[in-house]
């Protein structure tokens, strides 16, 4: 070290970097970092105006590996109420940093970079500004590593005298050429055992996928499963313990998929008396449609599962169309429509995150007018070709019949036509009404307690379950659905000729159907497969074709018997 008195002050310096080797810092016996190599290389300056240290740099690390620097300045003016100021910047190698005591299986991320550069200013209103950059992040989810979009945040900070703290904190998320955007501002007022907020939460464009990056953040790494091993202690009190007051949304557009998105999200979270009130939640879904949501949010500390969640949510001129179409790329959606759904949602869990994954309840849905395609025929295409081609061989068959007295071969290409006709109806229904009972169980059973289908030839009733599967998502769990239809009309006389029919009708001319109509796989890809060898056994009905047609025939719908 130099020191240097002049101009009625002095100056100290450091002539080389100060060291320090297998560093490490606990609090209350609780360790912080460990075997930490530290340098520094500093400078103190005092003159008759003021004061200022400077830190150029301070780099820790852990064997030969970088863990942090910072280099800054800290200074003061002479006079009586002269702010004391420091700037600076920063840089974490979040590999090395996230294996430290202090963070280590706080949050799931596995690597990165974090830096930026940060100004305070301290005397009767304290000011915080900063900003950080993260980068070549990665999270290890399940037994995969992902990479996460980078991260820029800004922070402004301002403390009162009085201690009321107003906050705004702006995101940006960057991905592949796109961005998020998220804010957060507010103020925080200290009120005797509880701490008053008022505070906004707004994004013009936020992608669902973005988000990663944020839950990566804000997550807990699990501890690892062994034989013994102690349960992690139960929450004793939520997250908003002690907070009162009002956090507002305001999100103009959230990005599911290219398919789906939500437009202006708007709401309030309310918290009080130790729980969290859902006020006039609603969002556009697109084409008309909109959805709102009330509710609440409360914590039992004597429960096994504290967490519990009861909310209403109301669905207006939904079409659930695009939204299956992006959880179930490349196939069609199962049903297309605008319709008003009702439901009452309940959840009980022994954390916030797995509240989503708990919930159940029942819901009502009602449409007036859209396709439903649950019965899908993938013989359809080829019978329609074959019923062509049949056709033309009928009407060859009638021009000999003229001469031969021998007229049977009509009836086959009729049968392939009639079934045609019904598989190209049955796989794609238009319908005037469709109403729709169901629930879901705490086991997260799905029943359909009730299903009917109102066209101007067809009504469709029935209902089934789709069983609950751990790690599956709803759209690939298993499904077992029975439907009854009955007919009238072009299409009851169709299922008439091919003797499906049964002799008596409804008040309103509609016969019951026989044809086999259970669905099994899965509600991502409905398996009909009962149905669909209904249809080509009746395409393939000889009735008096000559042995040589009917094997063409055959071959033509790909040899379905």
């Amino acid at each position: 070290l130099v020191a240097k008195a002049r101009s009625g002050g002095f100056s100290l310096r450091s002539t080389a970097a100060l060291t320090v080797g297998g560093v490490s810092l606990a609090q209350v016996g609780k360790p912080i970092f460990t075997g930490m190599d530290m340098s520094l290389t500093a400078a103190f300056d005092y003159t008759t105006q003021g004061w200022q240290a400077e830190v150029s740099p301070l780099t820790a690390t852990s064997g030969s590996v970088a863990v942090w620097s910072v280099e800054g300045k800290v200074g003061q003016l002479r006079g009586e109420g002269q702010p004391i100021k420091t700037t600076g910047r920063f840089s974490i190698n979040l590999s090395e940093a996230l294996r430290q005591p202090a963070l280590a299986g706080k949050i799931t991320l596995t690597a990165g970079t974090a830096a930026g550069d940060f100004i305070v200013s301290i005397a009767a209103k304290n000011e915080i500004q900063a900003n950080v950059t993260l980068t070549n992040l990665a999270s290890e989810v399940a037994t995969s590593p992902q990479t996460l979009p980078s991260l820029s945040a800004g922070l402004r900070v301002d403390v009162a005298a009085d201690r009321v703290v107003s906050l705004r904190v702006p995101l940006i998320i960057e991905r592949d050429g796109r961005k998020s955007d998220l804010t957060l501002a507010g103020t925080a007022t200290p009120k005797k055992s509880t701490l008053l907020v008022d505070a906004l939460v707004t994004s013009e464009r936020f992608v669902i996928d973005d988000a990663q990056v944020l839950s990566a953040l804000l997550a807990v790494t699990p501890p690892p499963t062994t034989v013994g091993a102690v349960t992690a202690p139960r929450a004793s009190a939520p997250p908003w313990a002690g907070i009162s007051g009002q956090i507002q949304l305001a999100l103009k557009q959230v990005v599911y998929s290219d398919t789906f998105q939500v437009s202006d999200v708007a709401g309030t979270v309310s918290l009080e008396s130790g729980g969290a009130k859902i006020v006039n939640f609603r969002a556009g879904l697109g084409d008309g449609a909109e959805a709102k949501m009330s509710g609440a949010l409360t914590f039992d500390e004597k429960s096994a599962t504290p967490y519990a969640l009861a909310a209403n949510l109301a669905l207006h001129e939904f079409n659930p169309g695009s939204l299956l179409r992006t959880l179930s790329p490349g196939q069609p959606a199962t049903v297309e429509g605008k319709f008003a759904v009702a439901s009452k949602l309940v959840s009980r869990a022994a954390s916030l995150g797995d509240l989503a994954a708990s919930t159940h309840g029942d819901f009502q849905l009602a449409s007036k007018g859209g396709v439903f395609r649950g019965l899908r025929l993938s013989y359809a295409a080829k019978v329609e070709n074959a019923g062509k081609i049949a056709a033309g061989a009928a009407a060859i068959g009638s021009m000999l019949g003229s001469v031969t007295g021998k007229k049977d071969a009509a009836d086959i290409a009729n049968k392939a036509q009639a079934v045609a006709e019904i598989s190209k109806t049955l796989t794609a229904i238009p319908y005037d009404q469709l109403n729709l009972v169901f629930t879901r169980d705490e086991a997260m059973n799905t029943t359909l307690k009730d299903f009917s289908l109102i066209a101007p030839e067809l009504r469709l009733s029935g209902g089934g379950q789709i069983i609950a599967q751990p790690g599956t998502g709803l759209l690939k769990q298993s499904l077992t659905l029975e439907f009854y239809l009955r007919a009238r009309g072009r299409t009851a006389e169709l299922i008439k000729y091919l003797g499906k029919l049964d002799a008596t009708t409804d008040e309103l001319g509609y016969a019951p159907c026989t044809l086999p109509l259970k669905v099994a796989g899965t509600l991502a890809r409905p398996d009909t497969t009962e149905l669909n060898q209904a249809m080509a056994a009746l395409a393939l009905e000889r009735s008096g074709v000559t042995e040589r047609a009917s094997e063409l025939f055959n071959k033509l719908i790909g040899g379905v018997k």
